[in-house]
């Protein structure tokens, strides 16, 4: 799904024409139906691609209008609790999405709503009568939002290339350093000039010129065992299967994947991607064999993967983060067109401490080194970081034990990044990936839990271990990980291709947006 809201209150930068290609640009987020609004003496522009998952009637499509025709909206993303919402303020409804659902309980609840909202979203809403507009993000950043604002000027979207592209915006070249050094951007900031990205777990008004939060993780006072984090774990990746279309799931040799294959009872086949000499398909077929689910395997080579590298950059009009976001595209791409959802294990190694060298790394020290923090995580042993980055890094570590920031460094800065990639790749193939481990009652159960629940001197994610035991599927973790890689394979040997990854993503990402 995509929307976007156009303020052009001078009536300048924007025509019903533009307007509409802008939109039809983004058509492969959503490609079932294509609706907007123009409202305001041709002041508001309002637009919305659909992909469609709950109440597939074009009742549901948007932007979508209030009973009485004041408040319109555009959402992106799922609301998994949305029949509890219904339930609990009584909501008469003319539909069974859960867009209206978010329209609803705005009309009723205000900003309070996003506090019952439990799911993946970015949305706006527009008031005619008081010329007002509101968008939010959810809590954890799994939808994307971006926002350009001046006096006259307001552009709210799901696509940062297209508003850029719309404004003529010149490309921030720190973000680019940024990008080779740490994958992406400092938070809040794109690979363009004064277009942001709207931060999570926070709303904004045309009346507020500030990002106001809602809602900040807290360390839970309360105990936590295997049991009610194998309850929390079944109980999300239920929820995540809502639709009312068909399911399916990402399968690599691994431990999450399994975990959420074994829990999804509405998949009857799923996927395993990966190049033609660096897979894991032989472990793949083992676990949906034992789980006796149906898996289709994707073979993909080195020539096809770097065609996908430059025609995801310019369908997506900035740099991609890794290279195999190519290989998340592909799969979708071959997925059988029914398979809209497509559930998949992101968040488990943020969650768990699965990046066991850094925490294991972090746990050892009383102090942080920054310098060798950044030696760690970084990717490249040429480029420095910016200003601004280190100055993130500072404020982020103040007051903190350095365990305590680096858990706090991969929510706030490499989950949204992964995030971002999974949503880009999938969309781009008009499929929609859920991540049920990236769930509110599991992260902040898990959140600034004693490390040792997580993390030993020889394993990491020791709860997701410990339930590969229990149901009798030992093996997935003897078999050696190779994690979701796309080294290239020449006659010289595999290597790892994220330098040459980067070089071809940046020259088509320039000659593309440069036009």
């Amino acid at each position: 799904m995509c929307g976007i809201l156009f303020v052009d209150q001078k009536k300048k930068l924007i025509s019903k024409s533009n307007f509409t290609k802008v939109l039809k640009s983004q058509s492969w987020r959503g490609p079932d139906n294509t609706s907007f609004e123009i409202l305001n003496n041709k002041k508001i522009f309002l637009g919305h691609n659909r992909l469609t998952i709950l109440d597939k009637k074009s009742r549901s499509n948007q932007p979508m209008k209030s009973d009485d025709g004041r408040y319109l909206l555009i959402f992106n993303g799922e609301i998994y609790n949305y029949k509890e919402i219904i339930n609990k303020y009584k909501l008469k409804l003319r539909t069974t999405s859960d867009t209206e659902v978010v329209l609803k309980g705005f009309i009723l609840k205000g900003k309070n709503i996003l506090n019952d909202l439990d799911g993946m979203f970015s949305f706006i809403i527009y008031d005619k009568k008081k010329f007002e507009w509101f968008c939010a993000r959810d809590r954890f950043g799994i939808k994307p939002l971006f926002i350009y604002f001046d006096k006259n000027t307001t552009v709210i979207g799901s696509e940062p290339g297209s508003i850029a592209k719309l404004l003529n915006l010149k490309i921030d070249h720190l973000s680019i350093l940024e990008w080779k050094l740490f994958r992406s951007p400092t938070p809040n900031y794109t690979f363009f000039k004064n277009l942001t990205q709207f931060p999570k777990s926070c709303y904004r008004t045309n009346k507020i010129n500030q990002n106001i939060p809602y809602y900040h993780l807290k360390k839970k006072n309360n105990k936590i065992n295997f049991t009610k984090i194998k309850n929390l774990i079944d109980n999300s990746i239920y929820d995540h299967q809502m639709g009312d279309v068909s399911c399916t799931s990402l399968l690599s040799g691994g431990i999450d994947s399994t975990i959420i294959l074994k829990n999804s009872s509405k998949v009857k086949k799923c996927y395993s991607v990966g190049l033609k000499k660096n897979n894991e398909f032989i472990a793949a077929s083992k676990i949906s064999k034992k789980l006796n689910k149906k898996i289709s395997l994707i073979n993909v080579d080195n020539q096809e993967l770097i065609s996908t590298w430059k025609y995801l950059t310019k369908l997506r009009k900035e740099p991609l983060s890794v290279p195999n976001e190519g290989l998340i595209y592909l799969v979708c791409k071959k997925m059988n067109k029914k398979n809209k959802i497509v559930l998949t294990g992101e968040g488990a190694d943020e969650i768990f401490f699965g990046y066991d060298k850094i925490f294991r790394w972090a746990l050892m020290q009383n102090k942080l080194n920054v310098r060798k923090f950044i030696e760690l995580y970084g990717y490249s042993n040429t480029v420095k970081p910016t200003v601004r980055f280190m100055k993130y890094i500072r404020n982020l570590s103040t007051g903190r034990k350095v365990i305590d920031f680096v858990e706090d460094f991969f929510y706030d800065f490499h989950l949204p990044t992964l995030l971002r990639r999974m949503d880009f790749a999938s969309m781009a193939a008009s499929k929609e990936a859920r991540v049920p481990f990236v769930s509110k009652n599991i992260i902040e159960n898990l959140y600034r839990k004693n490390p040792v629940i997580k993390i030993n001197k020889k394993y990491s994610k020791l709860p997701l271990r410990k339930y590969i035991e229990k149901i009798n599927l030992n093996f997935v973790l003897e078999t050696k990980k190779i994690g979701f890689s796309a080294e290239i394979d020449n006659k010289f040997g595999k290597f790892h291709n994220y330098s040459m990854f980067q070089n071809i993503v940046l020259k088509t990402f320039k000659n593309e947006y440069l036009k």
